[in-house]
């Protein structure tokens, strides 16, 4: 199931790029702020770091856009899986459902869900941080 571990991780780069672009857009409001109590000589630092800031949001944002557009293709063509395993497999480990809910979803018992669970190794659920 190495392509749940491909998509977990990609979704994992991508939160983790909306928390530096968080932290980043943190900084620059602090450094703005500070700009107009500072000296000509610090407030001169002060600006190039804020450009600097802005250059940098502005990269991992379309960073961001292009890794979310893979995530959203990976979803796609995940969902066009046939095997029951990878069915199984991407349900309850990416969506998070229990093997209850992914038996009324696919239309098998429970018994027969837990037996295909049982088969599939886990892969790590990513858990939103947004």
């Amino acid at each position: 199931m190495n392509i749940l571990s491909t998509y977990n991780d990609t979704l994992t780069e991508i939160q983790m790029i909306d928390l530096r672009i968080k932290s980043l857009e943190m900084e620059h409001e602090i450094l703005w702020k500070e700009v107009n109590r500072k000296p000509t000589s610090i407030m001169e630092r002060a600006l190039n770091r804020m450009a600097a800031i802005c250059n940098e949001v502005e990269s991992l944002a379309l960073i961001q856009k292009e890794k979310q557009k893979a995530l959203d293709e990976m979803d796609k063509k995940i969902d066009e899986f046939q095997s029951i395993y990878y069915k199984v497999a991407y349900m309850r480990d990416v969506k998070g459902l229990s093997l209850v809910s992914i038996g009324l979803e696919l239309g098998y018992s429970y018994e027969y869900i837990r037996k295909i669970s049982m088969k599939v190794p886990r892969t790590r659920r990513v858990k939103a941080l947004l």
